[in-house]
């Protein structure tokens, strides 16, 4: 069947998880009781990918919400999805070194076991505070040394309006750690997503957020829950949108926020710069860019329009390879959508915000005792953008003309 475990780490993988696992539920007519309220899905092998099923017939997330502090238990009837202590963590360190680790090590050992085929975890986090980074670094640590041949992905929250000395310190140590233990990391900046829900006149709320988070999650791994063509495992995902072990940050974008629009609209709207959920530039060369469409389209409809907005929008390389597919179930809260994942040359940690960037290398430049861990860090990172540097100059870009055989 080929499992996946999600892991919720922090206040904000918590309530990343809640709204998640709300829209999952609707998707697959599960209640608040894990009981499937018709009986389509039964026979269905897929919805057992994020759900185990005890013979009461009641579905549980194959999930785990951790905090060090207290949780809102959303699935009031499964208590054993968590762990969480008595007071928070405020820095990296003190999340790091939490004393619940042995639960979580228990609760994930006996998760797995329950898979028959475990392909993975996805682990869902803010790297900006001290549990989201401290915690779940340590989680993904352990997962690394323990499932290593599992794959390990990552959706990491990180909040640009928090740019206070602490927060950079807990994002530089959460990303060194990345770095080293995720096979893939969707890095998405709260600041776009509050413009987002601005712009479509909708109050910037912390649900509000994790709303559009939660419909990228979905469509993201609809293939894997539903029978689909693109994304079907956590490991195809690392495959067409990793270009190399270090280079773990693709881009994302989504469309659209509103009830239906055309597919004319909704292409031309997941292209465009406000709708990507962790970048502020649209300079990067392309190496390749996979469209998930969902709802009732039209393929060769969608392939002449999204050739003709490409070749207008984007920079490519001489290797860059565009493909879309169609998975044909309706969003839940809206009938028609698409999202796209870019393998691009940009690095999206840096170009998320490059005053925040600058700050941390003001701090690492200015700073005079550093501990060996924060060093290290930093030194990890600068090393990450010669790397996405080197590998631009090594691609050659494609000639917009080319993309007529598309």
């Amino acid at each position: 069947m080929n499992e996946v475990i999600n892991v919720h780490v922090g206040q904000a993988g918590n309530q990343i998880g809640e709204t998640c696992w709300e829209l999952f539920n609707l998707e697959h007519n599960i209640n608040n009781e894990g009981l499937v309220c018709n009986g389509e899905n039964n026979q269905d092998n897929h919805i057992r990918t994020f759900y185990s099923e005890s013979q009461s017939h009641k579905f549980t997330p194959r999930a785990l919400f951790v905090d060090k502090d207290a949780i809102n238990n959303t699935f009031s009837f499964v208590r054993q999805l968590y762990i969480n202590g008595s007071q928070p963590a405020r820095t990296f360190e003190v999340g790091h070194e939490s004393k619940i680790m042995e639960q979580v090590v228990e609760s994930v050992r006996k998760q797995a076991e329950d898979c028959q085929s475990l392909q993975g975890f996805m682990i869902y986090r803010s790297i900006s505070g001290g549990t989201g980074s401290g915690l779940g670094s340590a989680i993904l640590e352990y997962l690394s040394d323990q499932f290593g041949d599992k794959s390990k992905i990552e959706i990491a929250v990180r909040d640009l309006l928090d740019d206070g000395e602490q927060a950079i310190d807990n994002t530089v140590l959460a990303a060194h750690s990345m770095l080293q233990h995720s096979d893939c990391s969707f890095m998405i900046n709260n600041a776009y997503l509050r413009d987002i829900c601005a712009s479509i006149n909708t109050q910037p709320s912390f649900y509000n957020i994790n709303t559009i988070i939660s419909q990228m999650v979905s469509s993201l791994t609809l293939s894997m829950r539903i029978d689909g063509y693109m994304f079907t495992s956590l490991s195809n995902i690392i495959e067409l949108l990793v270009p190399s072990p270090r280079l773990i940050f693709p881009s994302l974008s989504i469309s659209p926020f509103t009830p239906f629009q055309s597919p004319q609209q909704i292409t031309d709207l997941v292209l465009e710069q406000a709708n990507i959920l962790n970048s502020t530039q649209n300079t990067a060369k392309l190496v390749s860019a996979y469209f998930m469409y969902r709802g009732d389209f039209i393929p060769k409809e969608i392939g002449q329009k999204l050739c003709l907005k490409i070749k207008q929008t984007v920079r490519f390389t001489e290797q860059c390879s565009i493909k879309f597919g169609i998975n044909y179930q309706n969003a839940a809260n809206v009938s028609k959508s698409v999202i796209m994942a870019e393998k691009s040359l940009l690095l999206a940690y840096n170009s998320t915000d490059f005053k925040f960037w600058n700050k941390i290398i003001d701090k690492y430049e200015g700073k005079q005792n550093w501990n060996d861990n924060e060093t290290e860090a930093l030194t990890d990172l600068k090393e990450l953008e010669k790397d996405y540097t080197e590998m631009e100059n090594d691609v050659e870009p494609a000639n917009q003309d080319d993309m007529n055989d598309f």
